[in-house]
């Protein structure tokens, strides 16, 4: 049965194609049929890959999705909201403000999603402008929304199908939102705590539950009744927290399910807290969705408040359930442990039991701690948290540590002391949030008020001190925070960290420790700084091990200066300059309450050290605001971590022939890590030590000595390999030498007392060379014509023409006795002159002589000549030197070739005809034309013996014997192409398949000559690989 489908069709007639005409093999089916595969393959293994199928390569149809890095939703694909505020309908790309008196401002606006997540600004103008009721911006698929009203209902409905970006910066008090089949994010930015108190009956809408019944949810986001399927996802994103609380809702709107949606997800810094169920109203489940994701650096609170039934707290299976990330979830029922049910309890009825039973199968993290508990009231509470898998932390004070309940002596009122938190333990769990960036660690201590006052006197956060004697309270501070929280700023400013309250909502972690400190003493005067003392972690810098290798402050130094990570602090890693190629660091160290840095000490060249060798200090100064009275000076720094240099390699510049060796230097094959200065040569062919070289002839030979400089961000150990690069270039033995490499020696391995300075010098004598350089190949001149006087006549004194950066040194014609023609000689028929022509070089891109290096392929009217090349020391360099013989004939006795060309191809390929040599194979007569069917002719030809030859791109280079003889030859040509097995023509599938026949023994006839692509004198494999290429 033959297939439908076109592409197959033309397969198999591609195969019936190869296969016809079996009875005319003489060799076996087998060999035809292996020979026809072979050929399939290759043509296969040629296509452009292109031609497959775009699902091939993206995972067919389930891989195709929308266009993505839009700049922004577009107009169209967003329509008017005219449900969401009475009266008003809100158009996508404007703003809208509603007003107390009922006025409605409309505005053009652009949302951009990452400005919509810092919104401190805005909510401080929306809420000190009074007469503002209402802010509701719509564009970019977001939907920002700000009210003062309380149960403000969201009807989103119209949005089916589509994401949209919900931003809330503010407390809010709202009733429910509706948004069936609608992919919503709630982003809660700037701490906002956002709650909801109803169900969507609030406004009569539903689309989970029944049209006809009272029941609803306080978030859907269902398109149909009972089903996921088409509902919208939700997730909860941003810094805020998000509270559906309705058991005080009245029967209306008490919901029977808080958030509906196909896929749930609490992400970011994000607070959960759900509690639904009243006597009104037993609620289902909280949340129906068919996966529930937590991924949050806070809690999550999932309360089932019913007085009478049981339910879920998440419709999902246990296995769609996942908690990555969290500080806490509880979830409770307050009808007791049987009150909670969960999809997946294999039969069990404690909910300790499933979710150990789930941690033990891994679908549940093994770092979370869980257990259960019910209260005298009865409600039980299920909690996944970290346990005692927390932090370990270590308080300093004056370098030693504390700890709760001691009192420390030995300090002085009035003088800034040391105070530190050294994390001895740190939990996976909390390590993981850290790598990602989505914590922060804080520490600080707060100097509690004297006597039995309630509060707090001051903050310390790097420089403990006191300014009175007697005894202190003092309270040390360690806490995580998510990286996002809006309060973090409190914790840069000891005026702010004094009255700051750590409530549990605020950080993932924190601990404290209490102690005492008794002063009995008080500093008198100001304590000196002379000196600062710094230390790399790690040894000696590496790019490898960059992070290992931090600074800090010896502890001599620690305990008299500080340094603020919030404000040029030492930094916690090394800053790579791709400008300078090295690793820096820039910090300010301030000094303790009481001390003072000295300047005229501490900027010394030994002011500032630091415990390794090659990481240096590149600026060092003092910095004082004027502006701030009483302020000490603080000290600036900036580092560079030098790295070691292994291998140095120079290559030698204006090292030629005739060049002054003044000009000489060494060019750094990496400049941003070395270079090189000091460049001396010494010729070595007087004294003891040689003598500084002049102009470099050939047959010298040299020491080239050198100071090699590091980089800004390098330094040379005396044992790295530094090497000499002398260049490709012509020696003076005549050879052409790729680039060499050479040794060089320090200088005290060979005389550290010699009068030379330099550090390094070449480990052997090196020759210098000239410069190869290739030229153009065909010279021009006027040749002899008989009764011409060559010193008399205008053309005969230079070349026509001369490739460039070519020189005419000299040029003259030579009389059959070989010496200079003069002003009245003629050249005369039948005797024998000579053309003396000398040719120099210029255009290299060194200084001195230039060879060149195809000086073989040189001609003179398209004619090899008799030539060598010479070397002139000191004037001018290498000179290629034509002597070469003419004899005059009578030009009636000159013959003339003329004919047809026929090809094919492209028309505007240039075909040349040549008359060779038979004797030394170059040709002596040259031409072309264009054209398939063109005309040629080549005159003044002298009468013998030559080898035609014809060429065009792409087809059989023809040769033959021609005879020229006083008068005119006739020669029309054919050319064939290359490949044109059947010689129609062209070359296509036909050939290809003629050429598979001919391999495989089938009894044909083809042209042989074109057979052979790859011109080796066999007719193979290859050739048919490369016939198929061009046919593609």
């Amino acid at each position: 049965m033959l297939c439908s489908d076109p592409r197959r069709n033309s397969a198999l007639k591609t195969h019936l194609y190869f296969c016809e005409g079996g009875n005319e093999m003489k060799t076996s089916k087998r060999n035809r049929g292996l020979s026809f595969l072979l050929a399939l393959i290759m043509l296969v293994g040629m296509l452009p890959i292109s031609v497959l199928p775009v699902g091939a390569e993206n995972g067919g149809e389930n891989a195709v999705s929308a266009p993505r890095g839009a700049a922004r939703a577009s107009s169209s694909a967003y329509p008017a909201l005219t449900n969401l505020v009475e009266g008003t309908e809100i158009t996508y790309g404007y703003v809208y403000f509603f007003y107390k008196n009922g006025k409605v401002d409309r505005r053009s606006v652009s949302l951009n999603p990452e400005k919509c997540r810092h919104n401190k600004n805005l909510l401080e103008y929306y809420s000190s402008t009074t007469n503002l009721q209402r802010v509701v911006s719509y564009d970019n698929g977001i939907l920002s929304y700000w009210t003062r009203t309380e149960n403000d209902f969201l009807d989103l409905s119209g949005l089916e199908g589509r994401s949209l970006t919900l931003v809330m910066f503010d407390h809010l008090e709202l009733s429910a939102l509706y948004a069936p089949g609608v992919d919503l994010k709630l982003l809660l930015t700037d701490g906002a705590i956002v709650t909801f108190r109803h169900s969507t009956r609030y406004k009569n809408k539903t689309a989970y539950c029944p049209q006809n019944g009272v029941t609803g949810a306080v978030i859907d986001l269902a398109q149909s009744e009972g089903s996921l399927n088409g509902c919208g996802t939700f997730e909860l994103i941003g810094n805020g927290k998000l509270r559906i609380l309705t058991q005080n809702s009245p029967k209306k709107t008490s919901p029977d399910y808080a958030i509906v949606a196909k896929n749930t997800s609490v992400l970011e810094d994000t607070e959960l807290g759900i509690s639904c169920g009243n006597s009104h109203r037993d609620v289902n489940t909280l949340i129906p969705t068919i996966t529930f994701t937590i991924d949050t650096t806070k809690s999550v609170t999932l309360n089932i408040a019913n007085p009478k039934f049981n339910a879920a707290p998440w419709g999902c299976h246990m296995n769609n359930f996942k908690i990555l990330n969290a500080k806490d979830l509880d979830v409770s029922a307050n009808r007791g442990v049987g009150g909670l049910i969960f999809f997946g309890s294999n039969g069990e009825s404690d909910p300790v039991k499933i979710f150990k039973h789930y941690r033990s199968i891994g679908k549940i993290g093994s770092e979370w701690n869980i257990s259960g508990n019910t209260n005298s009231a009865g409600r039980y509470v299920l909690t996944l948290n970290h346990g005692n898998d927390n932090p370990r932390i270590r308080y300093s004070l004056n370098l030693k540590e504390v700890k709760g309940g001691t009192v420390i002596r030995d300090l002085e009122a009035g003088l800034g002391y040391e105070m530190s938190a050294e994390i001895l333990y740190m939990p996976q769990w909390m390590q993981k949030l850290k790598d990602a960036g989505r914590i922060e660690f804080y520490f600080f201590g707060r100097l509690s008020n004297p006597g039995v006052q309630v509060g707090y006197e001051d903050a310390y956060l790097y420089d403990f001190y006191v300014d009175r004697i007697g005894k202190h309270g003092i309270e040390f501070y360690w806490v995580c925070k998510s990286a996002t929280d809006p309060d973090n700023d409190t914790f840069r400013f000891t005026h702010l960290l004094k009255d700051y309250e750590l409530t549990n909502r605020g950080p993932l972690y924190s601990t404290r420790t209490c102690f005492d400190v008794m002063m009995t003493e008080k500093v008198g005067g100001t304590r000196y700084i002379y000196s600062v003392k710094l230390q790399q972690a790690g040894g000696e810098f590496t790019e490898e091990t960059s992070a290992t290798h931090k600074i800090s402050m010896h502890p001599d130094t620690l305990a008299k200066c500080y340094h603020n990570p919030s404000w040029q602090g030492i930094p916690s890693k090394w800053k790579y300059s791709s400008i300078d190629d090295a690793y820096t660091m820039e910090f300010y160290i301030h000094p303790r309450h009481g001390y003072e840095f000295v300047g005229s000490s501490v900027l010394s060249s030994q002011g500032i050290t630091l415990n390794v060798q090659n990481t240096k200090v590149t600026e060092k100064r003092l910095v004082k605001f004027e502006s701030i009275p009483d302020s000490a000076a603080f000290l600036a720094i900036s580092l560079v971590a030098k790295r070691r240099l292994t291998d140095v390699r120079g290559t030698l510049k204006n090292f030629r022939l005739g060049t002054d060796a003044g000009f000489t230097e060494l060019v750094s094959n990496e400049p941003k890590k070395y270079t090189f200065k000091n460049t001396v040569v010494y010729d070595v062919a007087y004294g003891s030590y040689g003598v500084e070289a002049g102009q470099l002839c050939e047959g010298d030979t040299c020491y080239v000595y050198f100071d090699v400089e590091p980089g800004f961000g390098y330094y040379l150990p005396e044992n790295a390999s530094v090497k000499v690069i002398l260049p490709a270039g012509y020696r003076a033995n005549g050879i052409f030498d790729s680039a060499e490499t050479y040794s060089t020696v320090y200088k005290g391995d060979w005389y550290d007392y010699s009068p030379i300075t330099q550090k390094y010098r070449t480990s052997r004598l090196l020759e210098p060379n000239s410069e190869g350089k290739e030229y153009g190949t065909n010279i021009l001149i006027k040749e002899p014509k008989v009764g011409d006087r060559p010193a008399a006549f205008v053309g005969y004194d230079k070349p026509t023409s001369l490739p460039y950066n070519m020189k005419v040194l000299s040029m003259q014609w030579l009389g059959p006795d070989q010496k200079p023609m003069r002003t009245y000689d003629k050249f005369e028929v039948g005797k024998n002159y000579f053309l003396d022509l000398r040719i120099g070089f210029e255009g290299g891109e060194e200084l001195g002589y230039v060879y060149p290096k195809n000086y073989r392929d040189f001609k003179v009217n398209g004619k090899s000549v008799n030539a060598w090349m010479e070397y002139e020391n000191s004037t001018d360099g290498h000179v290629w030197h034509v002597y070469h013989p003419y004899k005059l004939v009578d030009p009636s006795a000159m013959g003339t070739v003329t004919g047809t060309v026929e090809s094919y191809g492209d028309p505007d390929e240039t075909i040349t005809i040549q008359l060779v040599n038979s004797g030394n194979g170059e040709p002596e007569y040259i031409t072309t034309v264009t054209g398939n069917s063109t005309e040629y002719s080549l005159t003044g030809v002298e009468p013998r013996s030559y080898v035609m030859r014809v060429e065009k791109n792409k087809h059989i280079t023809e040769e033959f014997i021609m005879q020229v003889d006083p008068g005119n030859a006739v020669r029309d040509i054919q050319l064939n192409l290359l490949g044109d097995l059947n010689r129609n023509g062209k070359v296509d599938m036909a050939d290809i398949v003629l050429l598979i026949r001919y391999q495989a023994g089938w009894s044909i006839s083809i042209y042989e000559k074109a057979a052979d692509i790859n011109a080796d004198s066999k007719i193979s494999m290859a050739d048919l690989v490369l016939l198929i290429r061009e046919v593609l």
